[in-house]
């Protein structure tokens, strides 16, 4: 176990983070998932192993005024974003020519 402060946060708030990989369920999750991947019929083309896969992928897109990048995933990672707030910011900013 080991402890990473948020700070982002008030105080600086320490989050704990466990090693669960020798727990005997996340091997049988990892074994599960493997023999879903085996007998699912859809493609992987979305999904990426790592971070270093990812920033690969991210460099291999052509760069140019229309190309824009986005994340979507952020709402439990940063739980103290407004997010309604945030919605409307996106939106305005989407209207107004860059």
């Amino acid at each position: 176990m080991k402890g990473l402060p948020n700070i982002h946060k008030t105080n600086s708030p320490i989050r704990l983070i466990i090693n669960w990989q020798n727990a005997p369920a996340y091997k049988f999750a990892k074994l599960f998932s493997k023999l879903l991947q085996l007998h699912m019929l859809s493609s992987n083309a979305f999904s990426i192993k790592n971070s270093v896969q990812l920033m690969n992928d991210l460099k291999e897109i052509p760069k140019g005024n229309n190309t824009r990048i986005a994340s979507f995933d952020i709402k439990n990672m940063y739980s103290d974003v407004p997010t309604d707030e945030l919605t409307n910011i996106i939106k305005l900013k989407n209207k107004r020519p860059t």
